[in-house]
C-alpha cells in the first residue's frame, strides 16, 4: 500500500462541504438527545408502574399488605420510580450520545487544510460474506503482505431490500484499488478499481452480529485464514 497527501481538488472540497451541511448541528444533536431521554424516561416509568402494580396486587392477595395506589406511601413510591427512571434514561442517553460523536469539527479542519490522502492498494484475493437479513455483501480483500481490507457492497444491500438478487450487484473488485479520503474526518470522497478482476467464489454466510462486523474502507485486525471462523460459516453441499 502507498499513501500520499496532496491538495484537494475543487470537486473534493465541494463534496466535503456537502457532507458538512448534512451533518446534524449541535442544537439538533441536543434536541435528539432530549427527545431520546424523554422517551426512555416515559417507557422506564411505565415499566416501573406496571411492576409496582403487579407486586402490590400479589402482596395484597398473599399478605393483605397494601402499598399500591391507595396506600399512604403511593406518592413517595411514584416519586422514587420517576427519579430512578430519570436517572436510567439520563445515563442511557449519555452513553448513546457518546457513541454518536460530532464529526463537524473534524470536517471543518479538513476543509480548512485543503488536503486529502490518496491511498493505492493492490489485492491478491477476495472473500465475500453475505448477511442473512437482506443478503448484502461484505468483501474482504487480501494484500500481498497478508493484510485484510474491508469494503461493503451497498448496491447488493439495496437489491436485497427491493426483493431482488443481491448477487446481481455490479460491484466487481479488481487488483488495483484507489481511495481518496479526508485525513481528519476519515470521510471517503472517492474509490475506484482498475486492472484484472479478482476471482469470486460463493459467499460465506455471515453469522456474526452487526456489532462485530468490521468497518468498511478500513483494514481489519482479523487474519485472512480466520475470517470464516470468526464471522460466519460456509455452506457445505
Amino acid at each position: 500500500m502507498t499513501s500520499i497527501e496532496r491538495v484537494s481538488t475543487a470537486e473534493e472540497r465541494t463534496e466535503l462541504q456537502v457532507r458538512l451541511n448534512r451533518l446534524p448541528s449541535v442544537g439538533l444533536r441536543m434536541r435528539r438527545g432530549f427527545q431520546t431521554a424523554l422517551l426512555q424516561w416515559a417507557v422506564a416509568l411505565l415499566v416501573f408502574v406496571l411492576a409496582w402494580g403487579l407486586l402490590a396486587w400479589v402482596a395484597a392477595k398473599l399478605t393483605h399488605m397494601s402499598f399500591g395506589w391507595q396506600s399512604p406511601s403511593a406518592f413517595l413510591t411514584l416519586a422514587a420510580g420517576a427519579a430512578l427512571s430519570a436517572a436510567y434514561s439520563a445515563v442511557s442517553t449519555m452513553r448513546w450520545m457518546s457513541r454518536w460523536p460530532d464529526a463537524r469539527p473534524r470536517v471543518d479542519r479538513d476543509i480548512a487544510a485543503g488536503l486529502v490522502t490518496e491511498e493505492h492498494v493492490e489485492f491478491e484475493a477476495v472473500k465475500r460474506f453475505q448477511e442473512p437479513e437482506h443478503g448484502g455483501l461484505i468483501y474482504f480483500l487480501r494484500t500481498s503482505d497478508e493484510r485484510v481490507f474491508v469494503l461493503y457492497d451497498h448496491e447488493s444491500q439495496d437489491l436485497g431490500v427491493q426483493s431482488q438478487d443481491p448477487l446481481g450487484s455490479r460491484f466487481r473488485p479488481r487488483v488495483h484499488f484507489r481511495l481518496v479520503r479526508a485525513p481528519s474526518s476519515r470521510f471517503v470522497l472517492s474509490r475506484s478499481f482498475s486492472g484484472p478482476v479478482l476471482e469470486l467464489h460463493d459467499p460465506v454466510e455471515l453469522t456474526a452480529s452487526p456489532g462485530q462486523w468490521p468497518e468498511t474502507d478500513e483494514f481489519c485486525e482479523i487474519r485472512w485464514d480466520e475470517l470464516e471462523s470468526r464471522l460466519g460459516r460456509k455452506e457445505h453441499c
